[in-house]
């Protein structure tokens, strides 16, 4: 990005952030799990299925989530301020291109 931002912020060279993170977050939990004591767990939110799917690779007390999910979790379960209206304004923020989930994705509460 930083290379981006140097050359002029130029349309056609601007980067892709497609596909991007499943690497990162496959290590991060690796490491984390080498951090955490037994009983510990780790929440994974994640949107993309390949990264899940990279995810579920470690073996590790994890609950993985999609944003939407864990929206849900922080306004249903544990009243967070602001929660109810955050998945309303991703959508808007991402001009409705967030992922909304599958009806046969297991990682969306459905009601």
């Amino acid at each position: 990005m930083e290379l981006w931002d140097l050359a002029g912020r130029p349309e056609r060279l601007r980067p892709s952030w497609s596909d991007r993170g499943e690497r990162s977050l496959l290590s991060a939990v690796q490491d984390l799990r080498e951090a955490l004591s037994q009983g510990e767990e780790i929440v994974v939110i994640v949107d993309d299925r390949n990264a899940r799917d990279a995810v579920r690779a470690v073996r590790a007390d994890l609950t993985m989530m999609g944003t939407r999910t864990f929206i849900r979790w922080m306004d249903e379960d544990f009243g967070a301020p602001g929660a109810d209206t955050a998945w309303l304004a991703i959508r808007i923020a991402t001009a409705s291109k967030a992922d909304e989930g599958d009806i046969d994705d297991p990682v969306f509460i459905r009601p």
